[in-house]
């Protein structure tokens, strides 16, 4: 409760009230009022949009909804919640007041009139402590009394309702002796038309009174001691106010009351509106309910839910954008979105919108019509090139600048007719009008601009993205805000909301840096040749210094859980190989608790992309903590040796080499098994851990590097007898850096590369070795320990078999069958089922026609060259003896066989030049070096292929009889094993399972590999040893029949002569499905 005693220049704007008080008042109302404003609005069915000037956004029929009961309680809202206190300097003369009935009252009142008063026997309502006197039972007999009067009600339209018509109808006289609640008594009441209520106290024998007046927007009291003057208490736009009479010691109140006309309403008087106190706190309640629905309902019902708008009676210009300065329908609309704002995350602002739409005299496209109607003309903008709706100026409700040039959503209109087809704009003017050189163009384009202010409410995120992206700011101007925020903090130390929004505007001008730094580094990653970029940016914004530094320092002072996220994300951000970075990291760490800290700090060392370089800074950091905050540096040592093996992991992955001496010195740095177990964890590549090998290798003195050797050791056998491929590993280097090892440790590691599974396979060992032969001079060049000599070249044995097997293999065999697919177009004719046979015999080569005439020849030529897109069958023109036309020549060819070959070839070539080189260093002599040079891949098939039981594996097994297939599948299971049915077959490794017939292969992509054909009782010999395994009749990924028939379609619609041999050459083998491994069964 406020209390001040006003001289004569003094007015009072109201603040803030008690809202105990006003809740309380609200109490025990149901929920009428609010189906009275919702109306129809309820109902789940959704209105249909108004036309709308240019292309309406889409909104959701819940969006509608919401916005539908927001508009509807707003738009009664009849309160300013304003109080005027004006003294009437004129001293009217007695006598001054003539009263029906009763005679002329002078003034000051006299106790014997009071009291002939309170006995007036024409008294409306007369009372034991109160009477009054309606209209029509007064006037003034003085003419001073009606200028006092007249002075009065000039200062309070002036001030509330500028421009409009009003008069002062209805005088009434009150008279009290004790304390009275008068809102009853003076008629304060929602009646049409009736604006608000002027009260002018009289001067009586009293020794002095208070007046409380409050609505659900303001509190004011007048205090009054003295009793030899006149005054007034102009109350405005008031329709619900209290006004309690207090502090009346003896003799009598009295006052007079008029009610304020208004010869047009402001607003539409039809619809039902609030006219009691408790009424217009129940319908703030529930429109602050609308605001949480909208807010927090989600995308899923509202559009958009970052903000909200409710056009104003009239655009204001930048000067009045202020809630005191807008006139009084409009003050209210804005003081009661503060006062439903209250202790909410939602912030009340004002803001003009300007929408401009530029014509499209050009463009001649349907699909952009627009109604927009010009001011003063008959005709409408057809097409429009550009429609932009910007918020000019943002501004809070007391007149500080918030936001310029910001983008405004259409969506965020409460009214659905802001922009209605009958909306003229207010503004209209060509384009480039102020430019000398296009102002007499003829077929310049007209500029539609549409004004408004509106009152937002928007969420803090939406506020701080005003405040720091409205336009292109610099880092010092969004430091600015952010001083300006933490200034307007300190100064309301206990203000929560000032607080948390302090805190949303470090949060989004940290994501806004972190999103153009993320930009900018995007762009610098493609690089145009040749020609200008237009989407190259300009210079990026940069997170600098003093902006990192600021935001650090307004929240580091009072560390909560919402300050230690942001806290994070400007440790993330920070240039960690500056010296200003490491020092910002040294000041938080105190405030942070280390596990949030460490992930931040994972995130900016990241930024660093050297391993070296990295390794220092964090040692810097690792100092400081030593020397300024031990109990954190043990903690901060692991994290520091984990995150780097993880960094060295995360280059392995990707592929990059790694300098051997920056990561023996990381390693030496720590020595503890929080670096060695993280980085020799399975999955690091083989050539991390011949560097590291190496360099503890060079450290002869020291012991730690000296006990780590057998532990990198076990790590490089474990991953030799993985199944996964070798790449990239060092072999020749691996293979010098073990001949300096022991005994022990040098057969373990040899041993595991003899029996890796990448010795099997392409991209293994072979292949590897193959690449690195060239260093071979320098590494086996020098003499050997006779008892490591035999297992070097046990190794190079191993490797020049499995290399000739996996990369050689057999020479390719010559199709045996010269069968061919039909070509369905030549069907129609004699000639060309002609033709067909001879593509289909499995023996004919070559195909000469007999007397065709020069048409039938060339039409068959065109459908075989037309069908035949592999060029499987060369077609030519010939002359044949006797025979006057050129007749048809066609010649069965092979050309996959003709890639194998010379594919074979070089394979052979390479294999030769690298057993001569391995030769020349003295290794593979006499029978090791005949039986190479020999090329018994037989021979060489059964020491590399495994032999004996064959447990755990997978087969495709393909049989040409259902019958057979069953009884196979029955032994499969018998044996603990696996069958799945698919239908296709997808690869070249098969066992042909056969019932006594010779295997076809035409047309099939088994035809160059020839697979064995085993005997049932051979296949099922094998199946004894199984243990569970899995037996696949077909490829090893399931296809329904239905696919496998519409690719086979497909095939033979688009390739009828070519058959199915997509092959990459000799051997090739994809892996369709990593669980399945590819065995070769092959004889000659």
């Amino acid at each position: 409760m406020r209390n001040a005693a006003y001289d004569a220049d003094d007015w009072w704007r109201g603040g803030g009230g008690d809202e105990e008080e006003e809740q309380s008042q609200g109490e025990g109302e149901n929920e009428s009022n609010e189906d009275e404003h919702d109306g129809p609005e309820s109902e789940t069915s959704t209105p249909e949009p108004e036309s709308c000037i240019g292309n309406p956004p889409p909104e959701s029929g819940e969006a509608r909804r919401l916005k539908s009961k927001m508009s509807s309680l707003l738009d009664t809202l009849n309160t300013s919640g304003k109080f005027y206190h004006h003294a009437v300097i004129e001293t009217p003369v007695n006598p001054g007041l003539h009263i029906a009935e009763h005679g002329i009252v002078g003034f000051p009142l006299t106790a014997d009139v009071a009291r002939l008063l309170f006995g007036h026997e024409s008294a409306m309502d007369s009372y034991s402590d109160y009477v009054f006197i309606p209209e029509g039972n007064l006037k003034f007999v003085h003419p001073q009394w009606d200028a006092a009067l007249e002075s009065a009600r000039k200062r309070l339209c002036d001030g509330l309702f500028a421009g409009a018509n009003h008069s002062l109808v209805d005088p009434r006289l009150v008279l009290c002796s004790t304390a009275e609640d008068l809102t009853d008594v003076l008629g304060i009441t929602a009646r049409l038309n009736v604006l608000g209520t002027v009260l002018i106290t009289l001067p009586a024998i009293n020794g002095g009174f208070q007046l409380n007046l409050s609505n659900e927007m303001d509190r004011f009291t007048f205090v009054r001691n003295s009793n030899n003057n006149f005054s007034s208490v102009e109350i405005g736009w008031l329709r619900n106010t209290k006004i309690q009479l207090s502090g009346l010691e003896q003799g009598c109140f009295a006052a007079l009351a008029y009610d304020i006309l208004n010869s047009g309403p402001l607003h539409d008087t039809s619809e039902a509106q609030p006219s009691t106190f408790a009424e217009v706190v129940q319908t703030r309640t529930r429109l602050g309910e609308l605001l949480d629905e909208w807010f927090t309902g989600g995308a899923d019902k509202v559009s958009t839910e970052t903000g909200l708008a409710y056009r104003l009676s009239r655009p204001y210009p930048e000067s009045l954008l202020d809630v005191e300065a807008l006139d009084a329908c409009d003050t209210a609309i804005a003081r009661f979105l503060e006062k439903t704002c209250k202790g909410t995350p939602y912030t009340v602002c004002l803001a003009n919108v300007s929408r401009t739409i530029l014509e499209d005299t050009y463009t001649q496209s349907e699909s952009q019509r627009a109604e927009c109607p010009s001011s003063g003309a008959d005709s409408t903008i057809e097409f429009f090139a550009d429609d932009t709706t910007v918020l000019d100026e943002v501004y809070d409700l007391r007149g500080k600048p918030i936001a310029t040039g910001a983008k405004f959503d259409t969506t965020w209109f409460i009214q659905k007719d802001v922009y209605d087809s009958d909306r003229g704009p207010d503004e209209e003017h060509l384009e480039g009008e102020d430019d000398p050189a296009r102002c007499f163009e003829e077929d310049n384009p007209h500029k539609h601009v549409y004004l408004d202010t509106v009152v937002l409410v928007l969420t803090r995120d939406t506020l701080a993205d005003l405040v720091i992206g409205s336009s292109p700011k610099s880092e010092a101007d969004r430091a600015r805000c952010i001083r300006e925020a933490y200034e307007q903090t300190k100064s309301e130390s206990g203000n929560r909301e000032t607080r948390l929004f302090l805190q949303t505007l470090c949060r989004r001008t940290l994501e806004r840096v972190a999103l153009e730094t993320q930009v900018a580094r995007s762009h610098r990653s493609h690089h145009y040749i040749g020609a200008i970029n237009p989407f190259k940016p300009s210079k990026p914004q940069r997170p600098e210094d003093d902006l990192l530094s600021l935001v650090i320092d307004v929240l580091i002072e009072e560390p909560e859980p919402e300050t230690s996220d942001i806290l994070q994300k400007a440790i993330e951000l920070t240039d960690l190989s500056a010296q200003t970075g490491l020092e910002k990291i040294v000041r938080v760490m105190p405030v942070l608790e280390f596990e949030p800290f460490s992930q931040s700090l994972s995130i900016a060392a990241g930024q660093i992309a050297e391993l070296k370089s990295r390794h220092e800074r964090l040692k810097m950091l690792e100092s400081w903590c030593l020397q300024n905050l031990s109990a954190q540096y043990q903690d901060l040592r692991e994290w520091t040796a984990r995150h780097l093996a993880d960094f060295c992991r995360s280059l392995s992955e990707s592929g990059q080499d790694v300098d051997g001496d920056v990561l023996t010195e990381i390693a030496l740095s720590y020595q503890s098994d929080a670096f060695m177990s993280c980085f020799l964890a399975p999955g690091i590549r083989i050539n991390y851990c011949e560097a590291l090998l190496r360099g503890f290798q060079a450290k002869h003195g020291d012991s730690y590097a000296v006990s780590q050797i057998p532990v990198i050791v076990r790590a490089l056998v474990r991953d030799f007898a993985s199944d996964k491929p070798a790449r990239k590993a060092p072999i020749v280097a691996l293979l010098e850096d073990s001949l300096e090892l022991e005994s022990d440790l040098f057969n373990e590691l040899t041993n595991a590369m003899i029996a890796s599974p990448a010795m099997r396979g392409r991209d293994g060992i072979p292949a590897l070795f193959d690449a690195q032969r060239s260093a071979l001079s320098g590494t086996l060049g020098t003499q050997l320990d006779s008892s490591k000599w035999e297992k070097v070249e046990n190794l190079l044995s191993v490797v020049m078999v499995n290399y000739y097997v996996f990369e050689v293999g057999r020479r390719p065999q010559k199709y045996p069958t010269l069968q061919r697919c039909m070509c369905p177009a030549l069907q129609t004719s004699p000639q060309g089922r002609e033709v067909n046979s001879f593509l289909l015999n499995p023996n004919a080569s070559t195909f000469t026609s007999f007397k065709w005439d020069a048409r039938t020849r060339d039409d068959i030529s065109r459908a075989l060259i037309a069908c035949d897109k592999k060029l499987t069958v060369y077609v030519d023109k010939t002359r044949a003896p006797g025979i006057s036309t050129y007749q048809l020549y066609l010649r069965k060819e092979d050309h996959i066989f003709e890639n194998l070959q010379r594919t074979w070839l070089a394979k052979r070539n390479q294999y030769r030049d690298m057993l001569s080189q391995i030769a020349d260093l003295g290794f593979l002599q006499d029978s090791r070096y005949a039986f190479l040079r020999s090329e018994d891949l037989k021979y060489m098939e059964t020491l590399v292929l495994p032999q004996g039981p064959l447990s755990g594996r997978r087969y495709f097994i393909w049989s040409l009889s259902a019958i057979l297939r069953d009884e196979l599948t029955r032994k499969v299971e018998q044996h603990g094993g696996r069958v799945l049915e698919i239908p296709d077959i997808d690869g070249p490794d098969v066992i042909g399972i056969g019932d006594g017939r010779p295997l076809d292969f035409a047309g099939s992509i088994l035809r160059y590999w020839q697979p064995v054909v085993y005997h049932v009782d051979e296949i099922f010999r094998h199946l004894q040893d199984i243990a569970p395994a899995v037996v696949n009749t077909g490829s090893s990924q399931h296809q329904t029949a239905t696919e496998v028939n519409e690719r086979k379609r497909k095939a033979d619609h688009s390739e009828p002569l070519a058959e199915n041999s997509n092959l990459a050459g000799q051997n090739k083998r994809p892996m369709t499905n990593k669980e399945v491994e590819i065995i070769d069964l092959v004889d000659d």
